[in-house]
């Protein structure tokens, strides 16, 4: 799953975790897949 992401990942602990919104496009059928949003803001 290693994606190339133009955004700056320095401050990410595991940036290899992170994938491009059109790698989700094309693999968002796949049962395997989870896609999980996180948040450090508590008050969202």
């Amino acid at each position: 799953m290693s994606t190339q992401v133009p955004v700056e990942t320095s401050d990410y602990a595991h940036p290899e975790k992170l994938v491009s919104t059109e790698w989700v496009q094309e693999h968002k059928s796949n049962p395997n897949v989870v896609v999980l949003e996180s948040n450090e803001d508590t008050l969202l």
